[in-house]
C-alpha cells in the first residue's frame, strides 16, 4: 500500500536490548488459518440441537411499555419461547461502568431499537418471523435527540437520575489574563457525527447450559473475562461455573467491549436448556450496538505574535445516547487531551456527558480523541493563518518534548518523540512538488496534524496477568487472555515471550482464546502490547529464573565458570555466560531442571502505575503516551465537493516497534479508517430517532480503491522504559490525526474551513467562497 522509511533505533530502556524476535517482521501467528479459511469465527461453530435467538426491539425512541402481545408469535411452528426481563434469573441490568442498561426493557424504552424481548426458535428465519409478529403498545414520552434538547429545563428525564450524566472541569494558570495579554485569539465550534464501528464480522454469541449447570459461551469479544463477570451476575451463578471462549474475531474497534450479546445467549440457553446462538445481521449491528459518541466542541486559543501558545479554552459536550457505557470516560479523556500535545501557559477546560434518546455511545477506536484532535488541530491552523506562520512551524514551536510537565495534568512524560514526528512529516511534505491540476474545477491542498494519546484507561487500574510453562523440549506455552481482534497482539506477545526466553517465535504457543487463560482485561485503549506485553515478559522471566539458577550450576560444574544467575542471558536457544565464550543449550538446562523435579512455570501480573485526581485533574492518568503526526495531500473538486486523498505521510512515536510490519499495518489501516470518519461516515437519524442508513448500501466506508499511497515513518528514539522492551501502543494513534490533517488540507485548497464532520460533498460545496464558485 505504501512506502516505509527506515526506523530510528530505540533509546535505552533499562531492559536488555532485544536481539531476537522483538523488532523483527515476523509473520502473524494466525495468518495461515485466516487466509485459508480454516479458522473458525463464532457463527461458524456447529452445535447439535442448536436454537436461535432474535431480539424484539422498540419502535419508538422514548416511552413506557403498556402491553406486549405474543400470541401470534407463539403460534408459529418452531417457536420455543419468548423471554422477558422477569425471567432473567439474576440482575436485570448491565453496564460497562454502572449497570444502567436493562438487558430487556419491558417497562421503559430509551431509544428506537431498545430490546424488549428475546424470541428463541428452532432456526434463525423462524426467530425473525416471530419477532416481527410481536405487537407492543407504548405510552410515548417526549424524546431528546441531541444534548441541547436533553439539557433543556423542561426535558423529560431519560433516567431517574436525570439527563446529565456527569460534568467536569479544571483551570491551569490564569486563563483570563492570558487571553487578555495575548496578541492573537481565535475561536471555533465543531460538531462531530455518530459513527458505527462496522466490524467485518457482526456480533455473534452461542451459549450452552451443561448437565452440571455450568455454562459455556462462545462469543466475538474484546474482553472474555468481562463477559464472564456479566453473565455470572445475570444468571446469578458463580464465575467459576462459566467458561467464555473467544474464537477468531473479525474486528471490533470497541463495539465488542459491550457485554450484552453473550448475556442474551446465556439467558436463553439457561431458560430453554438448549444451546442458543444470537447472531446479528448487519441491520441488527447498526440498530442495536454501541456507536461513536457525537461531540460538540467549542475552542478558543490565544498566542503571542511569535506563535507561543498562551491559553486554551475548551468546552466539550459528549452525547452519550441512551445509556452510559464509557461516555463519562470519553469526557474525562477529552479534557485531559484538550490542549493537544503542546505546552500552553493557561488552560480553562470544561465538559460533560449527557443522556439522549439515541443508540448509546461508548468506546470506539481512539476513545473519541479523533473528534477532540479534529477540533484542536483545526483551530491551530486557523491560528497559524492569523499569525502568518507555517502550520508545521507553529506546532514545532510549542511541541511537547518531555522537558516540562503536561499542561493539562502536570504529568511528567519523558518518552516523547513528538518533535521528530513533526519534522519527519514537514520534511516529507516539503519534498513533494505540489502542482495545481489543469482542470479549473480541481484544487489541490496540503495539511498536517499532530496528536498525543494516553495508553490505557484514564486514571483506573487495568492490570493484565499471564502464565508461562516451559516444556521438557525447551518450548513454551504462554496463557494470557488478551483478545486478538485483528490487531496482531497474539503475534506481538509471542515475540515478547520468545525474546525473553531466548527462543524462536515458533517455539512459543500463546493461548489467549478463553477464560481458562488469566485475565488480561480489555483489548482497548492501545493497552495490550504495553500492559499484557509486560505481564508476558514478567511471567516468562519468572519461569526462566529457575532455569538460569540451574544453568549457573552447570557452568561452574562443566567450565569452572562462576556466574550469578541474574548475569546469565538466554538467547538463540542457548544460555550465555557474560565475558566468556562458554554457552550451554537451553534444552540442556531445561532437562536438568526436570531431572531435579523443578517446576518450570512462571506467573505475573502487571498493573500500570497511575496517580490521578478526578476532582482536580492533576496527576498521571496514563502510564505512557504515544505521539504522531500525519500529513496529507488532497484534491478537491469544487463543482461536486468530492475530496480525494492522494497521499498520506505518517510519523509515529511507537517506542520500540515489536513487529514493524504489524505497526505499519495498524497505521495504514487506522489512516484509511480515519479517512472514512472524516469524509463519509455518519449514522443518520430521522426526527423520530430511526436510523435511515442501516446498511452498507447506504452507510459508506472507504473502499480499497480509495486507499492512497501511505508513507510511514517509525520513530523509536523515545522508547518507554516501562514498556516491554520499550514498546508503546499504536492502535488508537493510527486513526487520530488523519481527520484534522485532511480538513486542514481541504482548507488549504479552498480557503474555506469546515467545522462539521464528516466533510461530505454537499458540506464542501456549501462552504466554498464565492470567488471559487464563480470561477
Amino acid at each position: 500500500m505504501g512506502q516505509q522509511e527506515p526506523v530510528e533505533r530505540p533509546a535505552d530502556t533499562g531492559q536488555d536490548a532485544p536481539d531476537g524476535p522483538v523488532g523483527e517482521r515476523e509473520a502473524r501467528v494466525d495468518a495461515l488459518g485466516k487466509v485459508t479459511g480454516e479458522m473458525d469465527y463464532t457463527a461458524d461453530i456447529p452445535f447439535d440441537d442448536l436454537a436461535h435467538g432474535q431480539l424484539v426491539r422498540s419502535t419508538i425512541a422514548h416511552g413506557y411499555v403498556e402491553s406486549i402481545d405474543v400470541d401470534d408469535a407463539l403460534e408459529i411452528e418452531g417457536v420455543i419461547d419468548v423471554i422477558f426481563a422477569d425471567q432473567i434469573p439474576g440482575e436485570k441490568r448491565i453496564g460497562s461502568i454502572i449497570p444502567d442498561q436493562p438487558l430487556l426493557n419491558d417497562e421503559k424504552v430509551r431509544y428506537l431499537g431498545d430490546p424488549v424481548a428475546l424470541v428463541v426458535a428452532e432456526n434463525e428465519a423462524t426467530a425473525r418471523q416471530a419477532a416481527d409478529k410481536i405487537v407492543i403498545e407504548y405510552d410515548r414520552l417526549p424524546k431528546a435527540l441531541d444534548a441541547d434538547e436533553a439539557l433543556a429545563e423542561d426535558a423529560e428525564p431519560i433516567h431517574e437520575t436525570g439527563n446529565l450524566i456527569d460534568e467536569y472541569g479544571f483551570t491551569r494558570g490564569d486563563p483570563d489574563a492570558a487571553f487578555e495579554d495575548a496578541d492573537v485569539t481565535v475561536e471555533e465550534s465543531y460538531q462531530s457525527s455518530m459513527i458505527d464501528h462496522v466490524p467485518l464480522e457482526p456480533e455473534a454469541s452461542t451459549a450452552k447450559r451443561c448437565y452440571d449447570d455450568t455454562v459455556e459461551v462462545w462469543t466475538s469479544t474484546q474482553h472474555p473475562h468481562g463477559d464472564r463477570q456479566s453473565i455470572a451476575r445475570v444468571l446469578d451463578i458463580p464465575e467459576r461455573d462459566i467458561e467464555v471462549n473467544r474464537p477468531a474475531v473479525g474486528g471490533g474497534f470497541g463495539s465488542k467491549l459491550e457485554h450484552n450479546q453473550p448475556c442474551y445467549a446465556a439467558v436463553a440457553a439457561w431458560i430453554t436448556d438448549r444451546p442458543v446462538r444470537v447472531k446479528y445481521k448487519r441491520d441488527d449491528e447498526f440498530r442495536g450496538t454501541v456507536k461513536r459518541n457525537t461531540l460538540t466542541l467549542d475552542y478558543r486559543i490565544a498566542a503571542d505574535k511569535d506563535g507561543k501558545l498562551r491559553a486554551v479554552e475548551a468546552d466539550i459536550t459528549v452525547d452519550g445516547g441512551s445509556y452510559l457505557s464509557f461516555s463519562s470516560g470519553v469526557a474525562v479523556r477529552s479534557l485531559v487531551h484538550c490542549t493537544g500535545p503542546y505546552y500552553v501557559d493557561a488552560v480553562d477546560a470544561s465538559g460533560r456527558a449527557v443522556y439522549t434518546n439515541k443508540p448509546w455511545g461508548g468506546a470506539m477506536r481512539s476513545f473519541d480523541m479523533f473528534q477532540t484532535t479534529f477540533a484542536i488541530e483545526s483551530t491551530l491552523d486557523v491560528l497559524a493563518e492569523e499569525l502568518g506562520l507555517d502550520p508545521a512551524e507553529l506546532r514545532e514551536r510549542n511541541a511537547f518534548d518531555g522537558s516540562k510537565p503536561a499542561s493539562t495534568t502536570g504529568q511528567e512524560i519523558e518518552a516523547a518523540g513528538l518533535p521528530e514526528t513533526i519534522k519527519d512529516v514537514r520534511t516529507a511534505l516539503e519534498d513533494i512538488e505540489i502542482e495545481q491540476p489543469e482542470d479549473p474545477a480541481k484544487r489541490r491542498g496540503v495539511g498536517l496534524a499532530s496528536m498525543w494519546y494516553g495508553c490505557g484507561e484514564t486514571g483506573h487500574h487495568h492490570p493484565s496477568s499471564a502464565f508461562c510453562e516451559i516444556h521438557s523440549d525447551g518450548t513454551a506455552t504462554i496463557q494470557c487472555a488478551a483478545a486478538e481482534i485483528g490487531q496482531g497482539s497474539d503475534t506481538a506477545l509471542s515475540q515478547i515471550a520468545a525474546e525473553t526466553l531466548g527462543l524462536d517465535i515458533d517455539d512459543v504457543k500463546l493461548v489467549t482464546d478463553s477464560t481458562v487463560a488469566p485475565n488480561a482485561n480489555e483489548t482497548s485503549a492501545s493497552r495490550q502490547t504495553f500492559v499484557s506485553g509486560n505481564a508476558v515478559r514478567l511471567a516468562t522471566e519468572d519461569a526462566l529464573g529457575t532455569i538460569l539458577e540451574k544453568a549457573a550450576g552447570i557452568f561452574e560444574e562443566q567450565f569452572d565458570v562462576r556466574v550469578a544467575p541474574a548475569d546469565l542471558r538466554a538467547t538463540e536457544r542457548k544460555i550465555v555466560a557474560p565475558s566468556t565464550d562458554e554457552t550451554i543449550p537451553f534444552e540442556e538446562a531445561v532437562l536438568a531442571c526436570n531431572n531435579d523435579g523443578l517446576l518450570l512455570t512462571g506467573t505475573a501480573s502487571y498493573t500500570p502505575l497511575f496517580d490521578f485526581d478526578i476532582e482536580t485533574f492533576r496527576g498521571s492518568p496514563y502510564p505512557t503516551f504515544s505521539f504522531a503526526t500525519h500529513g496529507v495531500v488532497v484534491e478537491v473538486d469544487v463543482e461536486t465537493g468530492v475530496v480525494e486523498v492522494e497521499q498520506i505521510i505518517t510519523s509515529h512515536d511507537v517506542g520500540t516497534a515489536v513487529n514493524p510490519a504489524l505497526v505499519e499495518g495498524q497505521i495504514e489501516g487506522g489512516a484509511v479508517m480515519g479517512m472514512g470518519h472524516t469524509l463519509m461516515e455518519e449514522v443518520e437519524l430521522d426526527d423520530q430517532g430511526q436510523i435511515l442508513n442501516a446498511s452498507l448500501m447506504d452507510y459508506h466506508i472507504p473502499q480499497s480503491r480509495q486507499a492512497p499511497d501511505i508513507e510511514t515513518h517509525l520513530v523509536e528514539s523515545a522508547s518507554d522504559e516501562d514498556g516491554p522492551y520499550g514498546a508503546k501502543g499504536v492502535g488508537e494513534s493510527a486513526l487520530i490525526p488523519i481527520g484534522p490533517a485532511i480538513a486542514n488540507a481541504v482548507a488549504d485548497a479552498t480557503n474555506s474551513r469546515i467545522t462539521e464532520l464528516p466533510l461530505k460533498p454537499e458540506r464542501v460545496v456549501r462552504s466554498l467562497p464565492k470567488d471559487i464558485i464563480y470561477q
